[in-house]
């Protein structure tokens, strides 16, 4: 067995805050990206939010049927309430990173995320 010498423990420590920093340089360049929101009824983009320029939160009631609600907040969007009667598209949550999507499937209304880095995006897990 050796035994460690000082120039191994700088050199471990050195690759461990190389490690870290290589680790956080990816949330340091996306938090300064712009993050779009497409809301999309029967295939048509609706409306187009940049969820970056987003300064104070407010509702959108889309018009459909069943009724749903879209809250939109710095850096996010999310479906708020909905009449559908699973409301898988509300437990979805916020959506904040390129890539992210919900769907309300009986309002045939779909909100995807788009940015610098979404087609990056290979599989998302929860």
């Amino acid at each position: 067995m050796t035994k460690n010498t000082k120039a191994d423990l700088i050199l471990l420590f050195t690759l461990l805050v190389v490690a870290g920093a290589l680790l956080l340089v990816p949330r340091w360049i996306h938090s300064e990206d712009a993050v779009t929101a497409e809301i999309i009824q029967d295939g048509t983009v609706i409306q187009t939010i940049d969820l970056s320029a987003v300064k104070d939160s407010y509702t959108i009631p889309l018009d459909s049927d069943p009724a749903a609600v879209l809250q939109v907040e710095p850096g996010c969007i999310y479906y708020l309430e909905a009449d559908c009667p699973d409301q898988v598209c509300v437990r979805t949550g916020k959506l904040t990173d390129p890539g992210d999507t919900a769907a309300c499937v009986p309002n045939h209304v779909v909100i995807r995320l788009s940015g610098p880095d979404a087609a990056d995006t290979d599989v998302l897990t929860y």
